[in-house]
């Protein structure tokens, strides 16, 4: 590279500076370069159109370069401008800047530390700030563009570093620019990917992803540090393994059927896990790229990106959606289904024991005496009695029996494929044992009493919610008028208006 003479000494940005600003500076504008620089090779892998990979080069390195003048021209064989592109203060409009006729007619880039000192960009419009430089963009002697990039005094100035990297670049872009022009099927893709391999382990090394390169038989021929940090591996130690080496057991017959798929499919993602060298899982997106030579199937270049935060969001997301379900659904005293839930269960299973034909037993359950325990003994007591009583009628109902708080004090029990005289005998064993499990206090315990109402849908030609609900209710008072703790099914006439259970 031709580089112009400029004014000796430290850059005007880091006058004033420390050193360790000035390498703070140092470091974010690489990584910013980086990013870009890997932005673009990405745009180089898929690109179908050189004035597009020029265009979008130039945002990018604008936008995630950081650089305050992007600009390029694509040339015809002669060497006459074909199209320009830019980004910055004024794109060319049609006409080339002295910097690159002097680039054209040497066919060397060109890097100008000052170009406010520099004599061709006197008359240059509009003029460049800070330094400036113009990259020819050709291979093997053919000039397909150029590429220029200028930024003004205010950033700290790497040129030892950053203008390497730059001239990979562009470098690499006049390789994928020879690769467009000459080729139209898919060796394209499979000379860019080598191309890359070749110039970008250097590169690579600040991307976030990890890289693994395949073999068509699976064997690993590149992998990148960034994964191999991931993985725990030593530089190099995966070369020549299979792809085998570092997948979970629990993944690897997935994958092999993907991987059979691969000469077929060109592009393909999915998340996958990776296992460590210490025996570790990695959660991964896993983005494979085929490659082909001549129509044949060469191997596979993949980009592996950590999604172990993600995962994490995802389960904590979960927890949530269950603690928000929980509760929605359930009663925060009992910890049993709510009203809403215990009555929308009760209605699933009558449409399901319709269809089905089978019956289903509804169980009203009331602690007696509830109000007087609340008054003696205080609020807390009581609830402890509704957990104590809950808790122990879940030990003797069948797994797919509901519970539900239904209100106050009342308890309902849903009990399918259970007919009125088995319900009967089942509210009689709660009532005996339930009654019985007398929650501990200061001084000694809290005896209680249970009434219980049965109701079964084999006593209704067309049952429904509503009709079962009334039935129990009738079936609890009656338990209640006749002296409680004791259980009722349901057989006869409703409750009288505007009376309540004693």
């Amino acid at each position: 590279m031709e580089t112009a003479a400029f004014h000796a000494g430290r850059p005007a940005a880091s006058r004033g500076m420390s050193a360790w600003e000035v390498r703070e500076e140092k470091l974010r504008q690489t990584s910013r370069l980086l990013w870009a620089i890997s932005e673009i090779n990405k745009l180089i892998v898929a690109s179908q159109d050189g004035d597009g990979l020029l265009r979008d080069a130039c945002r990018i390195m604008g936008s995630t370069g950081g650089y305050r003048q992007v600009r390029a021209v694509t040339l015809s064989p002669s060497g006459r401008p074909l199209r320009f592109f830019g980004r910055g203060r004024k794109p060319w409009a049609k006409a080339l800047p002295p910097c690159a006729v002097r680039v054209l007619e040497n066919r060397r880039s060109l890097f100008i530390p000052n170009a406010a000192e520099a004599s061709w960009c006197r008359t240059c419009r509009p003029r460049c700030r800070g330094w400036a430089a113009c990259f020819v963009l050709s291979r093997d002697g053919h000039v397909f563009g150029l590429f220029q990039i200028a930024n003004n005094a205010s950033g700290v100035f790497d040129q030892t570093q950053e203008v390497a990297f730059l001239e990979e670049t562009a470098g690499n872009l006049g390789n994928a620019l020879n690769g467009l022009r000459e080729r139209e099927d898919r060796d394209r893709l499979a000379d860019e990917i080598r191309a890359l391999k070749d110039f970008n382990e250097n590169i690579v090394r600040g991307l976030a992803e990890g890289i693994i390169i395949e073999d068509a038989k699976g064997f690993i021929t590149f992998v990148n540090p960034t994964l191999e940090r991931l993985l725990d591996f030593e530089s190099g130690e995966l070369v020549g393994r299979h792809w085998k080496t570092i997948v979970d057991p629990r993944e690897i017959a997935g994958i092999a059927a993907r991987t059979k798929k691969r000469p077929m499919m060109t592009q393909e993602k999915y998340e996958s896990v990776l296992r460590t060298k210490r025996g570790g899982r990695l959660p991964v997106l896993i983005a494979a790229q085929a490659v082909f030579d001549r129509g044949r199937f060469k191997g596979v270049l993949t980009a592996v990106t950590d999604i172990r935060e993600i995962k994490d969001y995802e389960r904590r997301l979960l927890a949530t959606q269950k603690q928000l379900y929980e509760l929605a659904t359930k009663d925060g005293l009992t910890g049993q289904w709510n009203r809403a839930s215990i009555l929308k269960f009760l209605g699933e299973e009558l449409e399901r024991g319709l269809r089905e034909r089978y019956p289903t037993s509804v169980i009203m359950i009331d602690v007696d005496n509830f109000k007087k325990i609340n008054d003696t003994h205080g609020h807390l007591t009581g609830d402890r009695i509704l957990r104590v009583m809950t808790a122990c009628l879940g030990k003797h109902l069948r797994p797919y029996d509901r519970i539900g708080r239904y209100g106050g004090d009342e308890v309902l029990l849903v009990l399918p494929h259970c007919m009125i005289a088995k319900a009967a005998s089942i509210a009689e064993r709660l009532r005996s044992t339930c009654g019985a499990a007398a929650p501990k206090i200061r001084g000694g315990s809290v005896d209680y009493t249970l009434s219980l109402g049965c109701v079964s849908t084999e006593s209704f030609a067309q049952p429904s919610v509503d009709k079962l609900i009334r039935a129990a209710d009738r079936a609890l008072y009656e338990a209640k008028k006749g002296g409680r703790n004791r259980v009722v099914v349901s057989r006869g006439p409703r409750r009288p208006a505007g009376s309540s259970p004693p």
